[in-house]
């Protein structure tokens, strides 16, 4: 999955859904997913209001660039969306890595 790329950062973001993880790299995002805690019984529960990074920081372009995308989908975007206004972000950019280990593998 992330073999092929030599910086490949680790990192939490909370939701209102649950914690994802996160993989990202210079060259774009490596995988997204929620956490392995958090199911269709707890999602509200493991939930949080607030979208923030937990345990790592943002000072890396691909980190702060998918904080800004879920921070839109959770809260920006549901507000803009009851004004009428159709605003929509930019999806982070996936590592072309991931494209090319084949798509079997990226759905172990």
């Amino acid at each position: 999955m992330a073999k092929s790329c030599a910086d490949v950062r680790e990192g939490n973001i909370s939701s209102p859904v649950g914690n994802w993880n996160f993989e990202v790299c210079d060259s774009g995002l490596h995988t997204f997913k929620l956490a392995k805690e958090v199911d269709n019984q707890n999602f509200l529960r493991m939930g949080s209001h607030e979208v923030v990074l937990l345990d790592t920081n943002d000072d890396h372009k691909q980190v702060r660039q998918l904080l800004k995308w879920v921070k839109f989908y959770f809260t920006e975007g549901k507000e803009n969306q009851s004004r009428s206004n159709h605003v929509s972000k930019s999806l982070p950019p996936v590592c072309p890595s991931v494209f090319s280990c084949g798509i079997e593998s990226s759905f172990k």
